[in-house]
């Protein structure tokens, strides 16, 4: 019986000392535009949908590319990243691929670069 207390209360001691991962999450404009100033910048897009424009500090890894789980590997799986696409849709698919592949710092924006076109913000030619 003792035993038993001893090993559940090392498990609980280490699960509390274990570095926690930040939730992936879903950001509307305004939160994306503060929270992604404290991490990487990165737009799944295609080659065709940056040339309309980007954000201007962002770096392009095409999610449709045959490399993008090891060029974002490349990034660092420990630092902050902030993903985003047209509309939300394959920035929130790479999101869950990241977080299964052991990222634990990725955040998406919500409505992609639509909405942050839509809200004013600005963009520049890659």
């Amino acid at each position: 019986m003792n035993y038993r207390i001893g090993i559940i209360g090392l498990l609980l001691v280490q699960s509390c000392m274990a570095p926690r991962a930040e939730p992936a999450t879903a950001l509307d404009v305004v939160a994306f535009e503060r929270e992604s100033r404290k991490g990487l910048l990165v737009d799944v897009r295609t080659e065709s949908e940056v040339a309309d424009g980007m954000m201007a500090t962002a770096k392009h890894v095409d999610f449709y590319g045959p490399n993008f789980l090891s060029e974002m590997e490349a990034l660092g799986k420990n630092k902050p990243l902030y993903l985003y696409c047209r509309s939300g849709g394959r920035s929130g698919q790479a999101l869950g691929m990241l977080k299964a592949a052991g990222f634990t710092r990725v955040h998406h924006l919500e409505g992609g670069f639509m909405a942050w076109k839509a809200s004013g913000r600005p963009s520049a030619q890659p």
